[in-house]
């Protein structure tokens, strides 16, 4: 393990490949975190009234603003570990570097608390302080923590702390439902939180397998891969994350009711909502995407011929939002009907696949295949589940509806084969 991580820190040429990769970890991690922590509050919120709802609104934020710290202080102690010189003055140096990471996961671990609060607090009022209160509070977090890098402070003692703070209130948390309800029902919960989990695994999972098959590839190879996958699925995925949670509460009781046709309407709805939040992304990001990434490289750390290149890949991770979007909304259908199983074999086989097209197409194509092969593996878990909701009667697509939802992201593969002659 350890020569492994030494091959892998070697491969870093510069920290801008490690950002990304330590920022892919990171999400990870906080989509698995988050959905725990989800699963271990939400049984309280059936039995509350408002005002200590919104105390625990109040405990939540504290226990995500907990979470949001873990992740970011482990995010600077991966990049000490991979950096090449193994000291705290590439967080010094770079620290706006870290600054980014943390902003990223911080909206991330936001949604999560949208969906909450949308969910299990209906009160608007109650909402927007908890919003406002967590921006607050980890806004002070993000100042804190730059001084702390730009004053080459240890941060490495405070890495125990969060991490015990989260397991305590968690095991709190169990132990106080244990005694009220006389019985363990974090299950159902947690089921409900499924997809955050594996969705978080199989990202884990994935950002070592691209990092394994990228470690042989060109200096800066690397950087522009991950610098067009950051920006295509991470920002990309803003507008359409909200769309999905705010309308799984009233899909998952439309089908407790047995109401089938309300509930294939308003997965049509919020299935087209998503499409035109897609269709507008991608019309924005061909047409503006290269001058977005001039102004991201202003100083000049990339060249124009780099620029394009990131350009031109980032329209090839398109499909991969556009599909991985749809997977999502349609994992929620199955979990939210207590179907694990099948999701859960399928995001294996579909890690599988990738990894298989991974050897393949980076053999045949170099670094470009890596985009290639996420694409593609998206499209087929993508038609895996279409399938599967189509055969148990859960949301009944037409041929023709899945043809016409595949035809805009095989058509971004155009770029991709004029510029590499496939």
């Amino acid at each position: 393990m350890r020569n492994l991580i030494i091959s892998w820190s070697i491969g870093f040429s510069n920290l801008s490949d490690l950002y990304f990769f330590i920022f892919g970890i990171a999400t990870s991690v906080s989509s698995i975190l988050s959905g725990a922590l989800s699963a271990t509050f939400i049984p309280y919120s059936q039995r509350l009234g408002s005002r200590n709802k919104r105390r625990l609104l109040g405990v939540i934020i504290i226990a995500f603003t907990i979470i949001y710290l873990a992740i970011t202080i482990f995010a600077c102690i991966l990049m000490i570990a991979f950096s090449p010189n193994r000291s705290l003055q590439a967080l010094s140096t770079h620290s706006m570097g870290v600054m980014i990471i943390s902003g990223v996961i911080l909206t991330f671990l936001f949604f999560q608390l949208i969906q909450i609060a949308d969910e299990y607090f209906k009160s608007r009022r109650n909402f927007l302080f908890g919003a406002l209160s967590y921006l607050t509070i980890n806004g002070i977090a993000i100042i804190i923590l730059y001084c702390y890098l730009n004053k080459n402070i240890w941060l490495i003692g405070w890495a125990s702390i969060p991490p015990a703070a989260f397991i305590c209130i968690t095991i709190y948390s169990k132990l106080n439902l244990v005694l009220f309800n006389g019985k363990d029902n974090i299950a159902p919960y947690l089921r409900q939180t499924f997809p955050l989990i594996i969705s978080g695994s199989m990202g884990m999972i994935n950002v070592f397998i691209d990092r394994w098959f990228a470690a042989g590839f060109p200096e800066g190879r690397l950087s522009i891969l991950q610098t067009a996958l950051l920006l295509v699925t991470q920002l990309g995925g803003v507008p359409i994350n909200p769309s999905i949670n705010s309308a799984y509460p009233f899909i998952s009781s439309l089908y407790k009711k047995n109401d089938m046709e309300k509930a294939i309407i308003t997965i049509r709805t919020v299935e087209k909502r998503i499409i035109s939040w897609l269709t507008i992304f991608t019309i924005g990001y061909v047409l503006l995407g290269e001058k977005i990434i001039r102004i991201f490289y202003h100083h000049g750390q990339v060249n124009l011929s780099n620029i394009h290149d990131i350009h031109r890949i980032g329209i090839v991770y398109l499909p991969v939002l556009w599909y991985s979007s749809l997977v999502s909304l349609y994992l929620r259908i199955l979990y939210c009907n207590q179907i694990i199983r099948f999701p859960a074999i399928c995001s294996a086989a579909v890690i599988i696949f990738n990894i298989a097209l991974n050897w393949l197409f980076s053999e045949w194509l170099g670094w470009q295949g890596l985009a290639l092969a996420a694409a593609v593996s998206a499209g087929v878990y993508y038609l895996c589940l279409a399938a599967f909701l189509r055969k148990i009667n859960l949301y009944n697509a037409s041929t023709l509806h899945v043809i016409l939802i595949n035809i805009p992201p095989i058509l971004m593969f155009i770029p991709f084969i004029e510029k590499f002659n496939i």
